[in-house]
């Protein structure tokens, strides 16, 4: 068979699967994973079926349970299902139902191939739903990468339909005389993919009848040029990119005059959750001055003396108690309270070591407060802890990360800076208590 043929080519061309490997189907009922069940089972893949049930169109997705269930049990291929409430995680998330829905399906998918030892998850999207994903991509402003349209195969899931048409899945069902379910939602042109597929491409296909497999090419020399592409921008960031602290950086002036100044900002920004809007708004104030300061849902960014700084979002800390072990923070940050052995002065800006008879109350740790002041420890009076953060030419992030540890009477170190003039070790020390602290 002609469609079987065509699956069986494109997997041995992009050494998708070895023979005989195990496989796990993302089984809806409709007519693509369906098929896909039955091709990959007639290429004589071992399988296992996934179902998932978002609980989102009431006895119509009862109805796609039942369905999988009796195909599954009818072609003797195990099935392993799940119930979501999509509705609660994505009030809870605050994203789309439908960005949820996926977020839930392809955790789930890769939790079962852990514990089923499995390699991947084959997935049924086809020729028409690369061309949908190369117009909405399109639609939001994707750079070069959003427009090579869907991998074939990723780390763990792999599209064996990617390069068949719907009508060759209908058409092959039809000759295997089996039936599927229709989610009646696809007609809903209230949702942007379902419009752009009743709608648009219908009259993009009147215009050109072959427009899918010239898609299909186009994003196959996109992908080929975003390969380059990559491969240059791997090159930059190796050569002008700095780890920082919190993340990393990069000179402005060096990022403007390279080759492909907007492509690199948006390939290293989007790591931080920046998106191509996103861009479109700093790009122009990158000569900005110091301090402005952007952020994306995950990330942060900010421009400092000449160089943009990104890392990602760092959670304040509340008032914590810090205890004789550990104490863990955000930002991969961890303190350590330690009896010292003997009384010397730390050299260190990460190690503060106390005159412990001069501590008052309880140790705690917590994020900046407007208003902290603290007497920092060689210098005259005592400082707003923002202005000394200035005058030392911290970035904006680095100020909404800093820490401070504090006793009942107020700061005694500003962390990884300086301490408190109020407990310094001096000649009457007896005692002495070391915090150090590990990145």
């Amino acid at each position: 068979m002609k469609f079987t043929d065509n699956i069986r080519q494109l997997i041995v061309r992009h050494h998708l699967l070895h023979d005989g490997e195990r496989v796990l189907v993302a089984l809806s009922g409709g007519a693509d994973s369906v098929a896909l069940l039955l091709v990959l089972r007639d290429l004589g893949y071992p399988l296992e079926a996934a179902h998932c049930h978002f609980h989102l169109r009431d006895e119509e997705a009862n109805r796609d349970a039942s369905f999988v269930e009796q195909l599954c049990k009818r072609l003797d291929v195990p099935l392993h299902r799940v119930d979501f409430d999509t509705k609660a995680v994505a009030k809870v998330q605050k994203v789309s139902l439908e960005m949820a829905a996926r977020d839930l399906r392809y955790t789930w998918f890769r939790k079962l191939l852990r514990e089923r030892n499995i390699r991947f998850v084959a997935v049924a999207h086809h020729q028409e739903d690369n061309t949908e994903t190369f117009f909405l991509n399109l639609l939001r402003g994707a750079g070069l990468q959003g427009l090579t349209g869907m991998s074939v195969r990723t780390t763990d899931v792999i599209r064996p339909l990617l390069g068949v048409t719907r009508q060759e899945i209908e058409i092959y069902l039809k000759e295997k005389g089996e039936a599927f379910v229709v989610d009646s939602t696809n007609a809903d042109t209230y949702y942007r993919r379902n419009k752009l597929r009743q709608e648009i491409l219908p009259l993009l296909r009147q215009m050109n009848p072959s427009l899918d497999r010239t898609l299909a090419e186009t994003m196959q020399r996109m992908a080929e040029a975003d390969n380059i592409v990559g491969e240059q921008f791997e090159k930059f960031r190796k050569e002008s990119v700095r780890e920082e602290t919190f993340g990393i950086s990069v000179e402005v002036d060096t990022l403007l005059n390279s080759s492909a100044p907007q492509t690199y900002l948006f390939l290293l920004m989007k790591e931080y959750g920046f998106s191509s809007s996103h861009i479109s708004d700093i790009f122009p104030k990158l000569q900005g001055e110091s301090g402005i300061f952007f952020t994306s849902t995950t990330g942060w960014a900010t421009l400092h003396q000449g160089r943009l700084i990104l890392s990602p979002i760092i959670e304040e800390v509340p008032p914590t108690p810090l205890g004789e072990s550990n104490t863990t923070l955000s930002a991969g940050r961890t303190l350590l309270i330690e009896k010292c052995e003997k009384v010397e002065i730390s050299r260190v800006p990460e190690v503060a070591t106390l005159d412990a008879d001069k501590i008052q109350g309880e140790l705690f740790v917590r994020s900046l407060q407007p208003g902290d002041r603290f007497h920092p420890y060689g210098m005259k009076g005592s400082k707003l802890v923002s202005d000394y953060l200035t005058n030392c030419h911290r970035s904006r992030i680095h100020k909404r990360a800093a820490l401070i540890v504090c006793d009942a009477a107020g700061p005694l170190w500003l962390v990884g800076e300086r301490i408190d003039c109020r407990a310094a070790i001096s000649e009457t020390t007896t005692r002495c208590l070391k915090l150090s602290l590990h990145l």
